[in-house]
C-alpha cells in the first residue's frame, strides 16, 4: 500500500497503450495532411516562380519598350521644332536606357516562353526596331541640313539682307532730314520716315513669326504688316516734292527694293505653306510614325498575350490554393472527430479536472468572476490548478492597473486631440497668409514693370531722337539708364519667383559664376562708386550647375550688406572660391569685407527674417530679409551657409552649392589672385 500511495500518477499499462494508439492515429492523419499540403505548396511555388521570373518581367519589358518608343518619337519631333540638341541626346538616351535593355530582356526571357511563334514575333520586332532606328537617324541627318526648311533658308539668305539694306536707306534719309532746316513739312516728313522704318521692322518680325509657326493667324498678321508697309511707302511718296536729290535717289531705291522684298516674301510664304515645308518632319510623319506604331501594336499584343497567360496561371494558383485549404480543413475535421471519439473513452478522472479548468479559464477570458478552483489531488493537475489560481490573482491585479492606465491614456488622447486641432487651425491660417503674400508679390511685380518699361523706352527714344544734341557723357548716362532699367526690370520679374522659394523647382544649368558676379557688380556700380568701395575677385570663378538668377541674388544681397555695414574710410570687398585638394568635398564660395563685423552671439540670428541688429534707419535701413533669402536659396541648392566675423575687423560669409560635409576653410586653398575693382 505504501508503494501504491507513493506513485499515484503512474499510468496503468492498458491506459498507457490506449493513449499511445490514439496519439499514433492522430499523428498519422496529421502527417497525411502535411504531405498533401507540401505537394500543393510545391506546385504553387513553381507556378508563382514562373509568374515572377517569366511572365511579369515580360510584361514589364514590353511596357518599357513601348514607353521608350513613344518618348523617342516625342523627343525627335520636339527637336525638329526647336532644334535644341538636348532632345537628340534625350532620344539616344531613351534607346540606350529603355528600348535596347527591354528588347535584350525579352530575348533572354523568350527561351522560357515555350512558344516558338512568340519567339519569331520577337525576332521580327527586333528587325523592325533596327529599321526604325535607321529611319530616325536619316531624319536627324535631314533635319540638320540647311535645305530641310526652304522657307527659313530663303528668309536668312534673301529677305533679311534686303531688309537690312532698306533700314539703312531709311535711316540715311532720317539723318539727312535732321540736318535740314525744320518746318512743318519737314517735321511731318521726319515722322513718316520714322514710321517707315518701324513698318519695315514690323514686317520682318511678322515674316519671321510666320516662318516659325505657320499658323493662319500669323499669315493674317503678315498680310496686315505688308499692307501697312505699302501704306507708309505711299504716304512717303506724297512728300516727294520736298525731297533733296539724295533723298529722291534713296526713295527710288526704297521702291525698287520693297517690290523685290515682297516678291521674295511671297515665295517664302508659299514654301512655308506647302505640305512638305519640312523634309525631316515629312519623313517623320510618313515613315517613322507608322513603323513605330506597328512595333508598339505588336508589343501591346505580346503584352496582352502574356498578361492573359499570367491571369490563367493566377486563377490556377487560386483554385489549387482553395483545394489545398479545403483538403486541410477536411483532414483537420477528421482528426477532430477521431480525437473526440478517443477522448470520450478516457477516464473521468482525467477529463473532469481538465473540464473544470477549461470552464474557469473561459470565465476568466471573458471577465466573469469565479471562485478559486479546489485542489483535489497533489499531482500535475493539482499543480496546474494551483498555478491557474495564482495566474488569476495576477490577472485581476493587472486588470485594475490596466483600467487606471486606460483612464490616463484617454486623458492624454483628449489633450493631444485639442493640440492637434490648434495646430491644424494655425496651419490653415499660415497657408492663407502665404497665399496673400504670393498675391501681393505678384501684383507688386506686375505694377512695377510698366513704369520701368516706360523709363526704358523713353531713354531709347531720347537716344534716337536727340542723340546728336547730347555730348558723349549725356549719351553714356542715357545708355547706362537704359541698361540699368532693363536689369531692374529683370529683377522685378524674378520677384515672384523669390516669394515662392521652396514651391518651385530650381532652373539648374551650367553657369559661369564670374559672369554672374560681373553682372551683379555692374548693377551695383553706382553704389560702389558713391560709397568708395573697392571690390576684388580672387581668381576666376568656376562653371557650376545652379540657378543663375537665384545665385545672382545671393551675391547681390551679400555685396549690398558688405557695402551698407562698413564704416571704414577704405572700404574693401573680396569675392573668391576655396577648393579642397582632395576634390571629395564641394567648393566653398566666400564674400569678405572689412566692415563693422557681427558679434558671435548674433551669428545665427542674422539669418532670421526681419531680424536687424541696428536701428531701422541706421546703416542704410532695410527690412532684414536679405540674408534669409540667401540662406533659403543656398539650402535649395543642397548647400550650407555660415559666417566668421570679428567686431570692428570685418565679416566673411561662406557657402556651398551642393551637398557635403561641413567645411573648414583652413583645409582649402585659394584660387590664383586676379583682382580687379
Amino acid at each position: 500500500m505504501q508503494e501504491e500511495q507513493a506513485n499515484p500518477l503512474e499510468p496503468r499499462p492498458r491506459l498507457h497503450a490506449k493513449l499511445q494508439r490514439s496519439h499514433r492515429a492522430i499523428a498519422l492523419l496529421g502527417l497525411g495532411a502535411l504531405a498533401m499540403a507540401c505537394a500543393g505548396v510545391r506546385y504553387l511555388s513553381h507556378t508563382a516562380s514562373r509568374i515572377a521570373d517569366v511572365r511579369t518581367p515580360t510584361v514589364q519589358a514590353c511596357a518599357r519598350a513601348t514607353t521608350g518608343l513613344n518618348q523617342s518619337l516625342s523627343s525627335l519631333h520636339t527637336w525638329l521644332l526647336l532644334k535644341d540638341p538636348i532632345y537628340l541626346k534625350e532620344r539616344e538616351e531613351v534607346w540606350r536606357v529603355q528600348i535596347e535593355p527591354a528588347i535584350a530582356t525579352l530575348m533572354q526571357l523568350a527561351t522560357r516562353w515555350n512558344d516558338p511563334k512568340g519567339l519569331r514575333q520577337l525576332e521580327l520586332i527586333e528587325e523592325q526596331l533596327n529599321d526604325l532606328r535607321e529611319v530616325q537617324w536619316w531624319i536627324t541627318e535631314a533635319g540638320s541640313s540647311e535645305g530641310s526648311e526652304p522657307a527659313r533658308l530663303a528668309l536668312v539668305r534673301e529677305i533679311e539682307p534686303a531688309l537690312a539694306r532698306l533700314i539703312r536707306a531709311t535711316s540715311s534719309m532720317i539723318d539727312m532730314e535732321q540736318h535740314l532746316e525744320a518746318n512743318d513739312g519737314r517735321k511731318m516728313l521726319l515722322v513718316h520716315l520714322a514710321n517707315m522704318r518701324q513698318s519695315l521692322l514690323q514686317y520682318h518680325n511678322k515674316l519671321s513669326e510666320f516662318v516659325g509657326v505657320g499658323t493662319p493667324e500669323s499669315l493674317m498678321e503678315l498680310e496686315n504688316a505688308r499692307d501697312d508697309l505699302h501704306s507708309h511707302l505711299s504716304v512717303l511718296g506724297s512728300h516727294a516734292s520736298i525731297f533733296t536729290v539724295q533723298q529722291s535717289q534713296l526713295h527710288w531705291f526704297l521702291q525698287q527694293e520693297i517690290d523685290q522684298l515682297l516678291a521674295h516674301a511671297g515665295i517664302v510664304t508659299q514654301r512655308r505653306s506647302a505640305a512638305d515645308w519640312n523634309g525631316a518632319m515629312d519623313m517623320l510623319t510618313v515613315r517613322c510614325r507608322p513603323l513605330a506604331t506597328g512595333i508598339v501594336t505588336q508589343l501591346e499584343a505580346l503584352t496582352r498575350e502574356h498578361a492573359a497567360v499570367m491571369r490563367a496561371d493566377v486563377m490556377r494558383l487560386n483554385y489549387m490554393a482553395q483545394a489545398i485549404l479545403y483538403a486541410c480543413i477536411l483532414e483537420i475535421g477528421i482528426m477532430f472527430l477521431v480525437a473526440n471519439r478517443l477522448a470520450r473513452r478516457q477516464s473521468d478522472q482525467l477529463t473532469k479536472p481538465i473540464a473544470e479548468l477549461v470552464s474557469a479559464t473561459h470565465d476568466l477570458a471573458f471577465g466573469r468572476p469565479g471562485m478559486r478552483l479546489p485542489i483535489a489531488n497533489d499531482d500535475e493537475l493539482g499543480e496546474l490548478t494551483r498555478s491557474f489560481n495564482e495566474m488569476k490573482e495576477v490577472l485581476e491585479a493587472a486588470k485594475i492597473r490596466q483600467a487606471q492606465f486606460r483612464q490616463t491614456l484617454e486623458q492624454k488622447n483628449r489633450q493631444l486631440t485639442a493640440a492637434r486641432d490648434e495646430a491644424s487651425q494655425a496651419a490653415e491660417e499660415l497657408t492663407k497668409s502665404n497665399k496673400e503674400l504670393d498675391d501681393f508679390a505678384y501684383i507688386a511685380s506686375h505694377d512695377l514693370k510698366e513704369p520701368l518699361r516706360g523709363i526704358h523706352n523713353y531713354a531709347n527714344f531720347l537716344l534716337e531722337d536727340y542723340g546728336d544734341k547730347l555730348d558723349e557723357q549725356g549719351k553714356h548716362k542715357l545708355e547706362t539708364l537704359s541698361r540699368l532699367c532693363g536689369r531692374l526690370e529683370g529683377f522685378i520679374e524674378s520677384l515672384l519667383q523669390y516669394s515662392r522659394l521652396g514651391q518651385t523647382e530650381l532652373g539648374r544649368q551650367e553657369v559661369d559664376l564670374s559672369e554672374v558676379i560681373d553682372g551683379v557688380v555692374d548693377s551695383l556700380q553706382f553704389s560702389l562708386d558713391e560709397n568708395g568701395v573697392a571690390i576684388e575677385q580672387n581668381g576666376r570663378m568656376p562653371v557650376t550647375r545652379c540657378d543663375r538668377v537665384r545665385i545672382g541674388e545671393v551675391f547681390h544681397n551679400l555685396i549690398v550688406n558688405a557695402i551698407k555695414y562698413n564704416d571704414k574710410p577704405d572700404k574693401r570687398i573680396e569675392l573668391g572660391v576655396l577648393t579642397n585638394d582632395t576634390g571629395k568635398t564641394p567648393d566653398v564660395y566666400y564674400v569678405r569685407d572689412n566692415g563693422i563685423g557681427i558679434p558671435e552671439k548674433h551669428h545665427d540670428s542674422v539669418f532670421r527674417i526681419f531680424k536687424r541688429l541696428h536701428g531701422r534707419n541706421k546703416y542704410g535701413g532695410g527690412n532684414g530679409a536679405g540674408l534669409t533669402i540667401v540662406r533659403k536659396i543656398v539650402e535649395q541648392h543642397g548647400g550650407t551657409i555660415w559666417l566668421e566675423s570679428e567686431p570692428g575687423v570685418g565679416t566673411t560669409f561662406f557657402f556651398t552649392l551642393e551637398k557635403g560635409q561641413h567645411h573648414d576653410p583652413a583645409n582649402f586653398q585659394r584660387c590664383t589672385t586676379n583682382s580687379h575693382s
